[in-house]
């Protein structure tokens, strides 16, 4: 068995003062301190808690209360998963050309995709805004602003380890140095809470929280994940958990370990081979599920986590991995994350939405209507457009049904020549707008899916704006 190593990390902190301002984000000078020494308290620190054995036998398994044996029991037998039915919620709906995929992001109401073909911002499943100055991507992540502002920012890490901002929804942004990571290779992102946002970078990590920035030396960190105050890390040694309030750092041996998750309640799950752990109230790293397959990948997308289960999408959900069957992967597959609870598959550079759609009305829009609204509402009705109606999420057209069946199918007078609804368009709009229920699941004032679309064509290409020249402050 291993034992959970818990220390204190106690470097001279290095607390950077950052300037809120918009105008001019590269506030960071050069400074030799950036290299910030980290002391350990060594074996001193060690607690008494167990982790698990890296055999994965659970019946030997100290780290098992005592009151926990039924549960001890039950990961010793492959029990038979209750699958899942998810769907494929595609997500361009004018079928753009994004070449090969590297990360997402989602900001309310919108998408941004980082590729090879660069940074493409979508409202509505509609391609709006287009930089190619970057087009090699490791990670993406909507983040708390770091200039004071409400509104968060969409950021990009680039293949050369700098970070990039998408500004006023179009034009990506060097931010680099805001954050004093200049001369470091960012590796990772990840989101701690409201107010403080962890880089990994190669040698260390940073955490922020928009005025100041604290280092701590520690390549383990490189390629992290986030919850709350706390980091992890999976390594060849097993998994690391850093407390970047109390400096403390939990060292779990678990070489078996495929991939490092927290969960909507910020408890970390890990996966090892057939087993999935998950954290006890205690720090204590409990397996919960031994699955047949192998179990890898896991992300946490709202308060749902995601991971693949051999060849398949899983849900952990209830104490139990639901197999998705009808969505297959393979080694090459990675899960992005979802602010709506879906999850993004991403294989070989091709992207896939997948999900619950609980409403039968909004799978019939989605089908039906999404469809009409790339073909002929783009882009009077995408946001800021001149129709003054933003007509990218199912809620909008809810609120708006009385309006929209008056102009487009009694008065007939949207859209506006010679862009005008076919006969088969008028029908699909008509019987949509017969069948609008008042699902009370469905919020009317929300969308989740704002910009989950259907796969349907239209020269929506033609009013993208190309930001890679634009130098607006």
């Amino acid at each position: 068995m291993r034992s959970k190593l818990a220390v204190a990390l106690t470097p001279s902190l290095l607390a950077l003062s950052l300037a809120r301002c918009s105008s001019d984000p590269a506030v960071i000078e050069p400074d030799a301190a950036y290299d910030v020494a980290v002391s350990d308290r060594g074996p001193d620190a060690e607690d008494s808690v167990v982790t698990p054995d890296a055999d994965l036998d659970a019946s030997t398994d100290a780290g098992l209360d005592a009151g926990d044996a039924t549960r001890d029991a039950s990961v010793d037998v492959t029990l038979p998963p209750t699958p899942i039915s998810v769907r494929a919620i595609t997500w361009n709906a004018a079928g753009a050309d994004f070449g090969t995929v590297h990360a997402v992001a989602e900001p309310e109401g919108a998408l941004a995709v980082f590729s090879s073909r660069g940074m493409q911002w979508l409202a509505g499943g509609i391609q709006t805004a287009l930089d190619t100055r970057v087009m090699s991507w490791r990670g993406a992540a909507v983040i708390p602003a770091a200039d004071g502002s409400a509104t968060p920012w969409t950021v990009g890490i680039a293949n050369d380890g700098t970070v990039w901002r998408v500004r006023d929804r179009m034009t990506l942004e060097d931010v680099t140095g805001r954050f004093a990571l200049s001369m470091r290779s960012v590796q990772s992102i990840a989101v701690l809470n409201n107010n403080r946002v962890a880089f990994g970078y190669e040698g260390g990590v940073a955490v922020t929280d928009g005025m100041t920035v604290q280092r701590w030396a520690d390549p383990a960190y490189a390629n992290l994940v986030g919850a709350g105050n706390r980091l992890a890390a999976r390594t060849a040694a097993g998994v690391r958990v850093f407390d970047a309030t109390t400096g403390m750092q939990v060292m779990y041996a678990l070489p078996a370990a495929t991939g490092v998750a927290f969960d909507g309640n910020g408890r970390l799950v890990v996966t090892a081979g057939p087993m999935l752990y998950t954290e006890s109230s205690a720090g204590e790293l409990m397996p919960v599920v031994r699955s047949g397959p192998t179990l890898r990948a896991p992300v946490r997308s709202a308060t749902r986590v995601w991971l693949i289960a051999g060849t398949q999408l899983a849900l952990w959900q209830d104490g139990e991995v639901h197999p998705a069957p009808d969505v297959t992967v393979n080694a090459t597959t990675t899960l992005l994350p979802s602010a709506s609870g879906d999850v993004w598959v991403l294989t070989n550079g091709r992207l896939t939405r997948y999900g619950f759609l609980d409403s039968p009305d909004v799978r019939v829009w989605e089908d039906t209507v999404r469809p009409v609204f790339a073909r002929r509402c783009v882009p009077c009705h995408l946001p800021g457009g001149t129709g003054n109606l933003d007509l990218t999420a199912y809620a909008a057209w809810r609120m708006n049904r009385a309006t929209i069946r008056g102009v487009a199918i009694t008065d007939r007078t949207m859209p506006p020549p010679p862009g005008m609804l076919t006969a088969a368009e008028r029908t699909a709009l008509s019987q949509w707008l017969d069948g609008v229920s008042t699902d009370a699941g469905v919020d009317a004032s929300t969308d989740a899916r704002s910009d989950a679309p259907t796969d349907a064509r239209s020269d929506a290409g033609s009013d993208v704006r190309d930001a890679s020249a634009d130098t607006r402050g």
